[in-house]
């Protein structure tokens, strides 16, 4: 098996399903019983495909803790920051968002944690 991910196209996907499931609900093929479970099993995966259940997971955020240096991928222009305690400052927590001192401000900005890239220093892994 690959490391590497293999996306499909939904809707192609349903579209097929969708025949096959019309081919066994039409009862030309089969036993009655049989092409009823078949039908069901169909309209599953169907559902299932339209409720995201087989969507790839979300990208994996870099495991940002307070005190890194970060730069905005969005917003470049806002130079170099350092990740502050929302704990520490008495600021908001957000689940998404991550609290950054960009530059020489005394206020934090809330960025998307998405949005930022870790800034590695030599000889560090990051």
């Amino acid at each position: 098996m690959t490391d590497k991910q293999r996306l499909i196209d939904a809707d192609k996907l349903i579209k097929q399903l969708q025949d096959n499931r019309d081919l066994f609900a039409e009862d030309k093929v089969g036993s009655p019983s049989y092409n009823m479970g078949r039908v069901d099993s169909y309209h599953t995966m169907i559902t299932w495909i339209n409720n995201g259940h087989f969507d790839p997971d979300p990208p994996q955020q870099p495991n940002i803790q307070p005190g890194d240096r970060v730069v905005s991928i969005s917003k470049p222009g806002l130079g170099t920051g350092v990740v502050v305690d929302p704990e520490k400052e008495n600021l908001y927590k957000f689940t998404d968002r991550t609290w950054v001192r960009f530059g020489n401000d005394d206020l934090p900005l809330h960025s998307r944690t998405s949005d930022l890239e870790l800034i590695q220093n030599q000889g560090e892994e990051v």
